[in-house]
């Protein structure tokens, strides 16, 4: 054993695709989250967003849309 400082630790070549395929045979991505749990997770928002998704366009976004498509901005502009 060393008395080096952990924090100062030279990473290890590889070590970021062992965690994620030791993660990925617990059910888990590397970000840590469960299967199951994302799962639920996206079922529960996309009944949460259901309405949302059949809901009108409101007027003034409609209006915008058609500004846009009479005068689409000038590519320099585009990009900002």
């Amino acid at each position: 054993m060393t008395n080096e400082d952990p924090a100062r630790a030279k990473p290890v070549p590889g070590a970021g695709r062992r965690r994620a395929a030791q993660a990925g045979s617990r059910g888990q991505r590397a970000g840590g989250v469960d299967e199951a749990v994302r799962e639920h997770l996206g079922r529960a928002l996309r009944l949460a967003y259901a309405d949302l998704m059949e809901a009108p366009i409101p007027d003034r976004f409609v209006t915008l849309l058609a500004a846009l498509d009479r005068d689409p901005p000038a590519p320099e502009e585009a990009s900002r």
